[in-house]
C-alpha cells in the first residue's frame, strides 16, 4: 500500500524522480506483493510435502523462504519497469 501511495503522490506532484526512489516504490508495491506470495507458496509447498518434519526456523528452510521471497521481489520490480515503460510509450 506504501509504494501505492508514493506512486500517486509523485505522479501527482509531477517531479523528477530519482532511481533509488523510484525502486524503493516498486519494492513496496509490487515486489513485497509477488515476494510474499512467493515465499508463502514455498512454504505450504514445504509443510505439506514434509509434515511432521516441517520446521520453519530450521537454517535450509528459512533460507530458501529467503531465496524465494528475494526472487519475487525481483520479478516485481522487473514487472513494474516494463509497465512504466509501457505507460510512457503506449497511447490507451
Amino acid at each position: 500500500v506504501l509504494g501505492q501511495w508514493i506512486d500517486i503522490h509523485l505522479t501527482n506532484a509531477g517531479l523528477d524522480v530519482p532511481r533509488e526512489v523510484m525502486f524503493r516504490m516498486h519494492e513496496l508495491k509490487t515486489g513485497r506483493l509477488l515476494g510474499a506470495s512467493i515465499e508463502m507458496g514455498v512454504l505450504c509447498g514445504l509443510e505439506r510435502s514434509l509434515g511432521d518434519r516441517f520446521q520453519p526456523q530450521h537454517t535450509e528452510i528459512a533460507e530458501l523462504a529467503r531465496t524465494a521471497r528475494d526472487c519475487g521481489v525481483t520479478a516485481g520490480l522487473a514487472f513494474q519497469i516494463v509497465d512504466d515503460i509501457l505507460d510512457a510509450t503506449k497511447s490507451s
